[in-house]
């Protein structure tokens, strides 16, 4: 879930469309965000695989069982965690779903999981503006690497969503200079593919892996 840099067609995107295109840049940068830190007990390290090898599903039911069986902190960072693999799967409705039982954190640690996972929703409702709000203040903070990636996606999400594939490509070439493995690259490199593409595509090429 972007050379003159500029799409061709002048035709704004439909609501479905712009959810089919994320869920597509999502799952395409998905691998490189997953996870807080490193790896914990064994149903975290079996929810992080799940998500790195592109099982998003499977991902969000394990964080999700990690959230029942925690309190506090712990349960928040799961289900953020799930919400963020819901949405790489595409699955709104249970993102919205999960993420309405999370309150804003006071932890500095969690405020960019819970926002990205805030400004991804309302991409999902095509609302580019309230999250580029969220994300570019955001975009400006020292953030784990992590968490920088996510926000340079989903920034670059939004300003596709915006008809600015030139500002997308820049921080899409930006995002790669994070990025440490080759996997990594040739994911962001298809990201900037797709956002070069004219509007008019197949829906089965934006949901590709």
């Amino acid at each position: 879930m972007t050379t003159s840099l500029r799409h061709p067609a002048c035709e704004r995107y439909s609501l479905a469309s712009i959810a089919i295109l994320l869920a597509g840049f999502l799952v395409l940068s998905g691998c490189d965000t997953t996870g807080v830190g490193s790896f914990g007990g064994s149903a975290e390290s079996r929810a992080e695989r799940m998500a790195q090898s592109g099982d998003h599903s499977a991902a969000a039911g394990e964080y999700m069982g990690l959230a029942v069986d925690a309190v506090g902190y712990e349960r928040d960072r799961y289900t953020l965690l799930a919400v963020e693999q819901f949405l790489d799967a595409g699955d709104e409705t249970r993102a919205r779903s999960a993420f309405r039982g999370v309150a804003r954190p006071t932890s500095s640690s969690l405020l960019p999981l819970w926002t990205t996972d805030e400004a991804a929703l309302h991409l999902y409702r095509g609302d580019a503006d309230a999250a580029l709000n969220l994300l570019e203040p955001l975009s400006r903070e020292p953030l784990p690497r992590r968490d920088r990636l996510r926000v340079e996606a989903l920034r670059a999400d939004g300003w596709i969503q915006k008809q600015d594939p030139a500002r997308a490509i820049e921080l899409m070439m930006q995002r790669e200079t994070w990025v440490e493995d080759r996997r990594g690259i040739e994911r962001n490199r298809t990201r900037r593919y797709f956002a070069l593409r004219p509007r008019r595509v197949s829906t089965r090429s934006y949901v590709a892996g």
